[in-house]
């Protein structure tokens, strides 16, 4: 297995102790600011529940309401940060009593660090900062428009992957050689206690069909073109075999289009070749169910470690089947196919469909490649130590003494104007 770009970027993981845990237990609190179910949820729960193996006291603190994951992580307490009443997705849980619940939390139980696990969420950190001096990392699950944010921020960043090291380098004043790249944050053990859970929905696909999954939020351009891509490829593949459907998991606002390709692409071979199946609550029970997974990101990899063959593909269509010799490339830009420049043909991606569903014993290969790949080089235990090295580092720094909190204002007065202007955007239009 090639992991020499892997190897190069990540930190050192920190020595355990004769049992297996580290030397040094911690009270670790993990901030999480997302609604409803996606990628940092679920990474959030990965690395909070595999610090806790690990012998650490962790504590989550999400919005318990509407915050949902794959498997809710064990041995970790939970605890509510409510949303903020006015544009709550665009705010998240940014909220003066959320900083006084934090400050109350602390003095409860006295935290040695802070994670967050998404840009906006750390006004709320960075604030808490000022107030108690407790350290904060930063998690950055991606390159988004989060360095209105992490920007201004001067405590330690971790990547998940070498395409948002880059992000950093390029919107903060971080060196890249400090930003250590963590690709390990998905919960092998979770992946399989989900995945053993029925899944009703799949009663929609006839019996005796090969399935062929994605799961995706129909939220965002790259998602719903790439779902759009896999119909039209699929559309190629049933010109030559009437076996399979492909299996649509998801919703939200660019559902229409995604429903319109599939309808036509039904009524042209007259038979449900692409069929949508809505949100599906259990993502791990629909990809093991599957014969082959089409994805990026997050739900590729989830569909790896559950030992199915897994084909990348982005927005301007396929970017490669992982396998031993993509896996590098692909994992670049956390499996997103954003480096793929110019749009491929949808005949590709049916002709390696077409291999999969016809060569059961190259698609087992690929699935137990998959499988270990995950094992070996993604699952959270290994995140865990690898962060739990960069919490240390800072704990061992003693925190942000009381005479430097006050040049922290500035940067906490820049992330709160960000918020602001962000969510008068949304309000006017902006």
């Amino acid at each position: 297995m090639n992991h020499e770009h892997a190897a190069r970027n990540a930190v050192r993981s920190t020595a355990p102790a004769e049992d297996g845990k580290p030397i040094r237990s911690l009270r670790v609190g993990s901030i999480l600011g997302a609604t409803g179910f996606g990628g940092s949820q679920n990474s959030c729960a990965a690395i909070s529940e595999a610090l806790a193996d690990r012998g650490h006291d962790v504590t989550l603190f999400c919005q318990r309401a509407s915050a949902r994951f794959i498997a809710r992580p064990e041995n970790v307490r939970m605890a509510d940060l409510p949303p903020c009443a006015i544009l709550p997705a665009e705010r998240g849980n940014i909220r003066g009593i959320n900083l006084l619940r934090l400050v109350a939390a602390h003095t409860q139980r006295p935290f040695d660090a802070m994670i967050v696990f998404n840009p906006i969420t750390l006004t709320l950190a960075q604030a808490f900062r000022v107030m108690t001096g407790v350290p904060v990392v930063l998690f950055l699950l991606g390159s988004d428009e989060g360095e209105r944010y992490f920007g201004p921020f001067d405590g330690p960043i971790v990547a998940n992957s070498p395409d948002a090291r880059q992000y950093v380098a390029e919107h903060s004043d971080h060196d890249p050689e400090t930003v250590p790249i963590v690709e390990a944050r998905f919960s092998v053990r979770g992946l399989e206690r989900a995945a053993r859970e029925p899944c009703p929905l799949l009663d929609q696909i006839p019996d005796g069909v090969k399935r062929i999954a994605v799961a995706a939020r129909f939220n965002e351009p790259l998602k719903t073109d790439m779902i759009i891509h896999a119909i039209k490829a699929a559309d190629v593949l049933a010109g030559r075999r009437r076996d399979f459907c492909l299996v649509i998991a998801g919703d939200g606002k660019g559902r229409s289009a995604v429903a319109a390709e599939a309808s036509s692409t039904n009524a042209r071979h007259k038979w449900p070749v692409a069929k949508l199946i809505g949100y599906v609550d259990n993502v791990g029970a629909l990809f093991a169910r599957a014969d082959v997974v089409i994805g990026q990101s997050r739900g590729l990899v989830e569909a790896m470690s559950l030992g199915k063959p897994c084909v990348n593909v982005g927005q301007r269509g396929l970017a490669g089947v992982i396998k031993p010799e993509t896996v590098d490339q692909l994992a670049w830009n956390n499996f997103s196919g954003t480096h793929i420049a110019s749009s491929v043909p949808p005949e590709r991606l049916a002709a390696e469909l077409d291999r999969l569903l016809s060569d059961k014993a190259y698609a087992d290969r690929l699935g137990q490649f998959a499988r270990q790949c995950v094992r070996d080089r993604f699952d959270a235990h290994i995140g865990a130590a690898q962060i739990e090295e960069v919490i240390l580092a800072e704990v061992e720094k003693g925190g942000l003494p009381w005479w430097r909190r006050p040049g922290q204002i500035p940067s906490l007065a820049k992330m709160g104007l960000a918020a602001a202007r962000s969510a008068a955007g949304r309000v006017w239009g902006g």
